[in-house]
């Protein structure tokens, strides 16, 4: 006797309709992944193509076929050719200084900004007074 009578034709042919469709809903959601639709729509149509078996699927890919040009998030551009970098691989920015100089010019500046001592103005020095007048 085998376990659960798998070798009758109507479990065989039930397990082949659910792969196909496993197959089929997962093609139309990677094209549904790189469509522009608002969180609803493709919360909506995720879930119309995973339900309804084969008929969601279909739907889908005729809402595809007419709106795939307008909808469609565009590609990303190709990454640089390691020619295109400097030797030290920073990227030229558009001051001509590479990313490395323009961290080394911050941290200058940051250094400087931190030895200098801070001045009050009148300002803030009555601010402050009226607040500690005000906590005693």
């Amino acid at each position: 006797m085998t376990f659960l009578c798998l070798e009758t034709p109507a479990v065989i042919s039930i397990i082949a309709v659910v792969l196909v469709q496993y197959a089929l809903a997962t093609f139309c959601l990677l094209k549904l992944a790189f469509l522009d639709v608002s969180k609803k729509e493709y919360v909506l149509w995720n879930l119309f193509i995973l339900l309804i078996f084969f008929i969601g699927d279909v739907a889908f890919l005729i809402y595809w076929s007419k709106v795939k040009d307008k909808k469609r998030i565009p590609p990303m551009p190709p990454a640089p050719e390691k020619d295109d970098l400097s030797e030290s691989g920073d990227v030229p920015e558009k001051g001509g200084e590479s990313a490395s100089e323009q961290t080394e010019e911050q941290e200058q500046a940051d250094e400087q900004a931190q030895t200098q001592p801070t001045e009050m103005t009148s300002e803030q020095d009555r601010v402050a007074a009226a607040s500690e007048e005000k906590s005693e």
